[in-house]
């Protein structure tokens, strides 16, 4: 399982707006669609960012090298993830 938050200015803000997916893929598409194909998948990089211990993830940037017709010198985040063996419902029981 994949859980995704959008970069956002506040943590409590992204994680009021995380997603959960079954794949990469599945992720990889809904960011597609969400921003209304200002890229496509072959421009999103996901690279691993460091422990945050706030949320407990184990978390990874999730970055993009153009957006509409800009392409950047550096990618630029547009979200954050973390790759769990567990869903959120078993993680309620």
């Amino acid at each position: 399982m994949i859980i995704y938050r959008p970069q956002r200015g506040l943590l409590s803000e992204a994680m009021a707006e995380k997603k959960e997916f079954s794949s990469i893929k599945e992720m990889l598409n809904y960011l597609v669609k969400e921003h209304k194909k200002a890229f496509d998948i072959n421009d999103i990089s996901i690279t691993y960012y460091a422990y945050d211990e706030r949320i407990s993830w184990e978390t990874f940037i999730v970055t993009v090298a153009k957006y509409r017709d800009e392409i950047f010198e550096h990618p630029q985040a547009i979200g954050f993830c973390t790759i769990s063996s567990r869903s959120s419902e078993d993680e309620r029981r």
